[in-house]
This record gives C-alpha cells, sequence and structure tokens, in this order.
C-alpha cells in the first residue's frame, strides 16, 4: 500500500506564503518537508528540476490545501546531482551549445539513442565498440589507417566488384583453400613460381603450354 503524506498546513489562511525546511521522507506522491509549522506534503514544482533528497534543504511555498518544492537550497551531502523531468525534454539553442566533463560523459539510454546532423566530427585518442550486432549503410566510406586488423571466426564479402591493389601481399592459410569462378586470368611480369607435393591441371578441351624453353621432369 502506497503511503499517505499527513502533514499540517504551512498557514490556516489560503494565502501562499513561502518557507525553508529540510526533507525528512519521500513518498510516490511526493515530499516529507518539515518547516517551522510543522511537516509540511509537498510535490516537486515544474521548475525546479534538481531532484530533492532526503536531508536537503528547500525552499516550499503553499497554502493551506497544497505545497510545492521550489528549489533546492543546499544539498545534504555532496554527491551525485539528479535533474529529473517527468515527461519528454526538448532541449535547443540557436547558437552552439557544448557538453563538457572534467571526467567522464555517459549518454544512456534504455530504448534508442538517435545522432542526426549534416556533419559529424569524432576525435578521440582511444576507441572501443561492443555491440551484438550492427549495420553500417552509406553511399561511401573511406578509411585511412596505418594498421587495420580483422579477426573473426566467419568473414563473408558480396560485392559486384571488388578492385584491390597492394606493394606486397602475403596470405597464408593453414587449412584448404578453394575458388570457384566462371574464368580466371592471371598476368605476371616476372616470376610465377608454384611448389607441392602433388599438382594436377586437368582441362576439358585444350591445354596450351608456350615458350621459349619448356622444361618437363
Amino acid at each position: 500500500m502506497a503511503a499517505k503524506i499527513t502533514a499540517t498546513s504551512l498557514n490556516s489562511k489560503q494565502e501562499w506564503l513561502m518557507h525553508s525546511g529540510v526533507v525528512t521522507n519521500q513518498f510516490a506522491s511526493g515530499f516529507q518537508v518539515k518547516c517551522e509549522s510543522g511537516l509540511v506534503g509537498a510535490q516537486v514544482a515544474a521548475s525546479c528540476l534538481l531532484q530533492p533528497n532526503i536531508g536537503d534543504r528547500v525552499l516550499c511555498s503553499g497554502n493551506s490545501s497544497e505545497a510545492f518544492i521550489l528549489a533546492v537550497l543546499e544539498r545534504s551531502a555532496v554527491e551525485e546531482y539528479q535533474l529529473h523531468i517527468p515527461g519528454d525534454l526538448n532541449v535547443q539553442s540557436s547558437g552552439r551549445m557544448t557538453l563538457k566533463s572534467d571526467t567522464n560523459l555517459t549518454l544512456s539510454s534504455n530504448e534508442q539513442t538517435e545522432l542526426t546532423s549534416d556533419k559529424m566530427n569524432v576525435e578521440v585518442r582511444e576507441a572501443t565498440m561492443t555491440a551484438q550486432q550492427s549495420h553500417f549503410i552509406g553511399q561511401k566510406s573511406f578509411f585511412h589507417v596505418e594498421k587495420l586488423s580483422w579477426i573473426g571466426k566467419q568473414i563473408e564479402q558480396v560485392a559486384d566488384r571488388v578492385f584491390q591493389r597492394f606493394n606486397m601481399q602475403t596470405k597464408k592459410i593453414s587449412g584448404h583453400e578453394e575458388k570457384q569462378t566462371k574464368s580466371s586470368r592471371h598476368l605476371i611480369e616476372k616470376d610465377y613460381v608454384v611448389q607441392s607435393q602433388n599438382s594436377l591441371h586437368h582441362a576439358e578441351k585444350n591445354m596450351h603450354l608456350d615458350g621459349e624453353k619448356i622444361h618437363l621432369g
């Protein structure tokens, strides 16, 4: 059962008065504040964004029927400050807006977080991203890094055309490699060496070897 706030009024008349007091208890329907006139049941005013805690010194305003906490005057202890908004919040600036923290900055959402901008620049010394599943969709992407490492149990690539250019390439496969193509062409300027225990070349129609010298055996 939800607790019910029982408190004396700030004043017997219907005029609104201001008093300071200390928060003594918190309920689902509001707070209990100890003022000079006694215990007062008060709700947090919409303009008071800082969430009161038990032990805080607050400014109250009200009459015999209702009272509100207008501001938190003094915190009981130096701890985390919480801004409480009961509904949707839209912060808009006609100029530049900056969020700055001397230690850590955290963006957290229980459902979905969206960033929308014409341009976005991210500059950090070190970045780590952890996701169960991720999707990247774009028209064009450009990566410029000194060293790039891909590590995974399975890598799949699907494209209409792949163009790669390297100064040097070394590939080491501990298991089996298989290629299936409709046609294949290799243009090599200098040497082409194939070394294996067994080598099998099979052609259903023609096999052509051409050169100034051909050594077999």
